[in-house]
């Protein structure tokens, strides 16, 4: 009884997975799905993702479909931007269990009952999210998964609607959060660096010479200002008991609670121009403050190709769409130096397909930055770089980019959630 139960089981999984894909394109009913597919067809995502039919056959778009619908479909391939069959088959083993290397079924199982069940497409889009967050889609097109792909890619990208799945958005807004927090901490005077210019006093080192005091700083020494701002500490002895905490008192100072930066009065004047070695410390638990004060990654005037967003899609010019861009592209000549904004230590040195030879740099407290579109890269695995030192040179655009030009492309990453590149030398 076991063996027969077991062998009707897997005859029932079997028609399961003959029904699915089946009814893709060849069962009953099978042309009127097909005429659905075809509207959210992208033939530039289907050519410029895979060589080989972008070669055979351009952006022919009947070409194209032919092709996906024919064989693309039963290799694995993905026919738009919002479903990833190799993703999604990964990601859920009962479906693997039953559809094996019927790639048809898994969309068709999504289609079907894989956003209603809230599965995960694998490309962080969510049809069902977007229609939940415009009630004038969730009117239009309720649950239906292809008019919301539609939509998006005819409409919602232009007008920067929002289809990505709650989580991303939420951690995205994490990830500003902690970078809004790590900038913030930055700017901390007892975070910041120090920096100090020939014939300039460090700060909080003033002396009763400074002829040009901002009104309210406190002068050492007796004072003999008799038009003193307000707040100003006047000459002679202070019987004053009840100063304002943190007023600097004339004459021999007893206040044992001093501000760090606030400077020493005796009866000789400021006791010396000379601070602790820590000025430039930071805390251990803070976000180093140099990314705020890095170098700029080309020479000359930046200009922007196309910006970074994450929170709505933008136009990619050769690929005539509108994406998210999780880094911004830096119009540069080719052969152009490529300089580090900020020192770490060289991760990754690869090869992509997109972003052409590109290297990735470790700058520590969870950042990484990755430069683009390079050549004759300077740089190997497992080394340091410094600020400003020249990691590489501007390559010829690969064929994603045919129409931006040369650029550059700047990536930069916080525990792996996309940040704007710009902050590393704004």
């Amino acid at each position: 009884m076991a063996v027969r139960k077991t062998k009707r089981m897997g005859i029932v999984k079997k028609l399961a997975a003959l029904a699915l894909s089946g009814c893709m394109f060849f069962g009953i009913g099978s042309e009127a799905l097909a005429a659905s597919l075809k509207d959210v067809f992208d033939e530039h995502y289907y050519a410029d993702s895979y060589g080989d039919v972008k070669e055979a056959y351009g952006y022919d778009r009947e070409a194209l479909w032919n092709h996906f619908r024919n064989f693309g479909m039963k290799e694995g391939r993905n026919m738009n931007m919002f479903f990833d069959v190799a993703k999604y088959r990964a990601q859920y083993a009962d479906l693997e269990a039953v559809f094996g290397d019927d790639w048809g079924a898994y969309l068709n199982h999504y289609l079907t009952y894989g956003a209603k069940e809230g599965r995960d497409t694998g490309t962080g889009f969510d049809a069902l999210e977007y229609a939940d967050r415009y009630a004038d889609l969730k009117e239009a097109f309720g649950d239906d998964v292809l008019a919301l792909w539609h939509h998006y890619q005819t409409y919602g990208s232009a007008e920067q609607r929002d289809g990505r799945d709650q989580w991303i958005i939420d951690a995205e807004r994490e990830a500003q959060r902690r970078a809004s927090e790590s900038a913030g901490s930055a700017a901390k005077p007892e975070s910041k660096p120090v920096v100090v210019r020939p014939g300039e006093l460090l700060p909080g080192t003033d002396t009763d010479t400074d002829t040009d005091t901002t009104p309210g700083e406190p002068q050492p020494g007796p004072d003999t200002d008799t038009d003193a701002t307000p707040g100003e500490p006047q000459p002679g002895p202070d019987t004053d008991t009840d100063a304002t905490p943190g007023e600097p008192q004339p004459g021999p100072d007893t206040d044992t609670d001093t501000t760090p930066d606030q400077p020493q009065e005796d009866g000789d004047g400021p006791e010396d121009t000379e601070t602790s070695g820590d000025t430039g410390n930071t805390d251990s638990d803070e976000r180093p403050d140099y990314l705020w004060n890095g170098w700029r990654p080309i020479s000359g005037d930046i200009k922007v190709v196309i910006p970074y967003s994450m929170d709505h899609a933008v136009y990619f010019y050769t690929l005539d769409q509108y994406k998210y861009n999780p880094a911004v592209m830096l119009a540069a000549e080719q052969g152009a130096a490529v300089m580090a904004c900020v020192g770490g230590q060289v991760v990754s040195v690869f090869q992509d397909e997109e972003i052409g030879q590109a290297v990735t740099v470790d700058l520590g407290g969870g950042y990484r930055v990755t430069y683009g579109q390079l050549d004759n890269i300077q740089v190997t695995e497992g080394s340091y770089v410094e600020a400003g030192q020249v990691i590489g040179f501007i390559a010829a655009p690969t064929i994603y980019y045919q129409i931006e030009g040369s650029h550059l492309y700047l990536a930069l990453r916080l525990d792996g959630m996309p940040v704007n590149p710009e902050t590393l030398w704004q």
